[in-house]
């Protein structure tokens, strides 16, 4: 156990500081918040794709998916968007993982995997309800169980392929 908990926090620090560019032992003085904050920050530039601190309902893929008036269209947008940012963010969520379960007691990283969760969570109803709103959903489907399904067709425990 003591093996593994030490490659997973290894491999979160030497991933992060190649990425970054930085000496390893700069990362989490310069980071506030220590490791749970890093990598909580990790996770969000790798989510968004970039740095920048652009909302994800501004950014242009969810506008074009907004401005799509065929609902049929629009769910292959978003299926398209989904997938892109899955690929992205489940080398970074596996290694999240692994650090947390190599440190049960870290408390911190624990919050981050369960913050990951709310958010992931709260961001599928926003879908849901659009659709909705549109009446584009089935008769039977409402948008709270619209985004239940919405929540698990998008996790990062399933594998993208293609």
């Amino acid at each position: 156990m003591r093996i593994t908990r030490i490659r997973a926090v290894t491999t979160i620090r030497a991933e992060v500081a190649r990425e970054a560019g930085v000496a390893l032992q700069t990362l989490y003085p310069s980071s506030p918040g220590g490791k749970p904050a890093l990598a909580k920050l990790v996770y969000d530039i790798t989510l968004a794709g970039d740095a920048r601190p652009v909302p994800r309902s501004d950014r242009p893929e969810v506008q074009s998916i907004l401005d799509e008036p065929d609902p049929a269209r629009k769910l292959a947008r978003y299926a398209a968007m989904a997938t892109a940012i899955l690929r992205r963010v489940q080398p970074v969520h596996r290694v999240l993982r692994a650090a947390a379960a190599a440190s049960p007691t870290d408390a911190g990283l624990q919050e981050v995997l369960a913050d990951i969760e709310r958010e992931r969570l709260k961001g599928s109803q926003g879908p849901a309800h659009h659709l909705h709103a549109l009446g584009a959903l089935r008769p039977d489907l409402t948008p709270a169980r619209a985004a239940d399904q919405i929540y698990v067709l998008t996790s990062t425990t399933i594998t993208a392929t293609r």
